[in-house]
């Protein structure tokens, strides 16, 4: 469930209108039409002030989204990893700046593998500028 579906199902459980929701907040009605549309996401202290109004935890409100982040990411039919994912969230910014850096640094060691493996199995098409010319083997 995306966390505008999440907004929306926790709004609708207190019989509340998106007004209502909205004057709680102390926002605009069209705020919360367009964040239960998932079509913008709210600041991470609009997100507070969401928990706090629907009477759920932060972690409660933010679950299912950052499930639904990590069950789309393409290739990755890892469930644990996706657990892994959608608790990022929960690291402080200097975990999440290391955290991105690692990632980064595996990323492209693997893309460095893999353009030296394309350079051991012989001649392949570059495009280079529209034109295609071959390229030599190392």
């Amino acid at each position: 469930m995306t966390l505008g579906k999440t907004i929306a199902q926790l709004r609708i459980q207190k019989n509340w209108r998106q007004a209502d929701l909205a004057e709680r907040l102390g926002v605009h009605p069209s705020h919360v039409t367009r964040w239960e549309a998932d079509r913008v996401r709210p600041r991470r202290r609009t997100l507070e002030s969401l928990a706090q109004a629907l009477e759920v935890s932060l972690e409660e409100l933010l679950e299912t989204d950052h499930r639904e982040l990590g069950s789309r990411i393409v290739g990755l039919e890892d469930p644990v990893l996706t657990d892994l994912l959608g608790q990022v969230h929960k690291l402080d910014e200097r975990e999440r700046e290391a955290l991105k850096t690692f990632l980064e640094s595996m990323i492209t060691r693997a893309q460095l593998e893999e353009v030296l493996q394309q350079r051991k199995s012989g001649p392949s098409v570059l495009i280079d500028s529209g034109r295609r010319r071959a390229r030599r083997s190392a």
